[in-house]
């Protein structure tokens, strides 16, 4: 197994606001953080992306795909696409202090030699029973919303957790994202969190990421300008 090399980098919006919230509350009474950010599409055109959020607390929300709207989903598998991934639709997503965040898995053909229903990454080569890797963000954004990844690759020779985080702006805006696998498993994912910064500087970024037997990290920085 080996890790992809993968650097930080997307189009930003030099909006004021960063983001609006409203409150609603779903059929089943529970409050619900409807955000609106302005995010940068495939085609490099600017647009206000919503998410519905489920509040923890003032500054952490779960972010459930299951209860999106539709222009959401859109969003989010052409932002996908446009990394060479599909939504990663599966597992626990938290943001915290961020904008917004997305989860994206790279689109490669499995390993024959896995077990039924387990996901891969074909470019894991290495027969090692155990291994996990992660990049952080790097590159050069506008000041304003941006989009920062991680890529974490993993292989486990037993059931557990994927446990991933990305941070930035030395772990100021934080996306999280867990998933749970019934048997051993190769796995590799994107994890993308939206941050806002009000002025040009260099700040620090970084991915995190564990499996049932070993956890790795990696720092790295980003120049707002």
């Amino acid at each position: 197994m080996y890790l992809l090399l993968a650097s930080s980098f997307t189009a930003s919006a030099s909006n004021s606001d960063s983001y609006t919230d409203r409150h609603e509350t779903d059929a089943s009474g529970n409050r619900v953080v409807v955000r609106t950010s302005a995010a940068v599409d495939s085609n490099g055109v600017l647009q206000y992306v919503e998410q519905r959020l489920d509040p923890v607390d003032e500054t952490t929300f779960i972010y459930d795909p299951g209860i999106q709207s539709e222009a959401t989903n859109r969003y989010h598998e052409a932002f996908c696409a446009q990394h060479g991934g599909v939504p990663s639709l599966d597992g626990e997503t938290v943001l915290s202090g961020a904008v917004s965040g997305w989860g994206c898995r790279p689109t490669r053909e499995p390993d024959d030699h896995l077990v039924p229903g387990a996901r891969s990454d074909a470019s894991i080569l290495s027969e090692a029973p155990e291994f996990v890797s992660a990049r952080a963000p790097s590159g050069v954004v506008a000041v304003g919303n941006f989009v920062a990844y991680g890529y974490v690759t993993a292989k486990s020779s037993q059931a557990g957790m994927l446990a991933t985080s990305v941070t930035a702006d030395g772990g100021r805006c934080r996306m999280s994202k867990s998933w749970a696998y019934p048997g051993p498993f190769n796995d590799a994912q994107q994890v993308w969190v939206n941050c806002y910064v009000d002025r040009p500087r260099v700040i620090s970024t970084r991915t995190e990421a564990c499996i049932p037997k070993r956890c790795t990290a990696s720092n790295g920085e980003m120049t707002v300008r």
